[in-house]
């Protein structure tokens, strides 16, 4: 073993200075007598001077944090079964600070086979644990700000193959099995499963963002309109990471979405219906051509047009009288605009 410092207390010196700057302390426990041994790290951990106290067991589980002591605890395990411990708690120091450590440990066999002693390892570990809980603190403010939003966030892998979606089985009623891969397009309305398959495989395949408005199974068997929006997350090397993205209730949203891709068949037809056009009437305002106004027509679902397409179609019934609403329950509609005097 090389060590860093030289002469004769070149061994005390080098475990001195990785254990103060690893934040690291050592144990050791005789099995017979229940006698310990700390390192100087050890001490430290604890906020006490090295060998201000005589260390014991007793000693080492009352600095343990109420909440986390064991009834047996770790140091039992390893003489009543002889095993390896890793755990993880808080210690109460004599400075009343609350830090979080690790605390490692594993059984000595003398010549007989029998456990002789006890040896490990404790690492503070609380800037870890702080980060964690800040970490978790940050997804549960997110989650509820999405769910005040009335917003379900999902992510999948770069392939886009569903391995777990809790907020998506919450709403639908599905098991993980059953939505995992492409199953969770089992749930989306049979009118509108294939186009929301091809546009999802488009997004994956071109790495462009997914926005589409289709119809959602939820667990009591209804339907209910959502609009599915999802990006690529990539890594520094452009390449994508995972899928992250936001299923929005779109009857629990605003009505004065700017998004063509909002606009459906069904409402295209009914606002012709409310304004008396034909097909050439729309497609001449819209400036666009009569078959893509078919093609849109086809299915009652969402349409699969290309958003400026689609917001010139609806920027031309607007401008002509129709207003297009969400309402509290059912799919988009339309109808004619109100005029305020």
């Amino acid at each position: 073993m090389h060590l860093l410092f030289d002469g004769e207390l070149a061994a005390f010196d080098t475990l001195r200075f990785v254990e103060e700057k690893i934040g690291a302390g050592l144990w050791s426990l005789n099995v017979k007598t229940g006698e310990m041994r700390w390192s100087r790290g050890m001490f430290q951990i604890f906020g006490m001077e090295p060998g201000s106290v005589e260390p014991t067991l007793p000693l080492f589980r009352s600095m343990m944090h109420p909440d986390d002591r064991l009834s047996r605890g770790d140091f039992d395990r390893i003489l009543r079964e002889g095993v390896s411990i890793e755990r993880e708690f808080r210690i109460l120091r004599r400075d009343g600070r609350i830090r979080w450590v690790a605390n490692r440990g594993e059984p000595v066999l003398n010549g007989q086979g029998q456990i002789d002693r006890a040896i490990g390892i404790v690492c503070d570990v609380t800037s870890k644990q702080n980060a964690m809980q800040e970490l978790r603190a940050t997804e549960g403010r997110y989650r509820t700000l999405a769910k005040s939003l009335s917003t379900i966030v999902w992510t999948t892998p770069a392939d886009g193959q569903a391995t777990d979606l809790p907020e998506w089985r919450d709403l639908t009623g599905q098991s993980l099995a059953q939505l995992q891969g492409r199953g969770w397009l089992d749930a989306v309305h049979p009118e509108d499963r294939d186009l929301v398959a091809a546009a999802w495989a488009q997004s994956i395949a071109q790495r462009q963002t997914f926005n589409i408005t289709y119809r959602v199974r939820l667990k009591d068997g209804t339907y209910r309109w959502f609009n599915a929006r999802g990006a690529p997350v990539l890594t520094t090397g452009g390449e994508v990471k995972e899928w992250i993205g936001v299923l929005i209730d779109m009857c629990q949203t605003p009505a004065s979405l700017d998004d063509g891709r909002w606009l459906t068949g069904a409402q295209a037809r009914a606002a012709r219906a409310i304004l008396n056009w034909t097909v050439k009437d729309i497609a001449d305002a819209a400036n666009v051509s009569v078959s893509t106004i078919r093609r849109l027509e086809e299915s009652d679902g969402p349409s699969n047009l290309r958003g400026d397409i689609a917001n010139a179609i609806r920027d031309a019934f607007e401008a002509s009288g129709v207003e297009f609403i969400l309402l509290p329950s059912g799919p988009p509609a339309v109808r004619p605009r109100r005029i305020v005097s």
